[in-house]
């Protein structure tokens, strides 16, 4: 949990979900630029709307595009942005002690 300094927003990323960055597979030096036009490439690609196939093939697309959406919107805010790099590097540091 991160809690941004000047303001009262607190972060919750939890350490074992999927890394935002792979998610939308961009780096992670990858500018908003980037970012926008992986998650508008990827949201075009797994959106409900456009994947109308049997149950199962559209409820697989329907939950990639909310991993999608959940990574855009961290991502594309730069104080989330912020906030999830640094809880990753906290758990990376943490995670061999543990």
């Amino acid at each position: 949990m991160f809690r941004y300094p000047s303001r009262s927003i607190v972060f919750n990323f939890k350490k074992d979900e999927e890394n935002l960055y792979t998610t939308l597979g961009v780096k992670t030096t990858a500018s908003a630029k980037e970012i926008k036009l992986a998650y508008y490439k990827l949201a075009k690609k797994y959106h409900p709307d456009f994947n109308p196939g049997d149950g199962k093939d559209q409820e697989k697309a329907a939950d990639m595009f909310k991993k999608i959406l959940k990574s855009y919107e961290v991502l594309s805010n730069p104080i989330s942005r912020q906030a999830y790099d640094i809880e990753n590097r906290i758990n990376d540091d943490a995670a061999p002690g543990e």
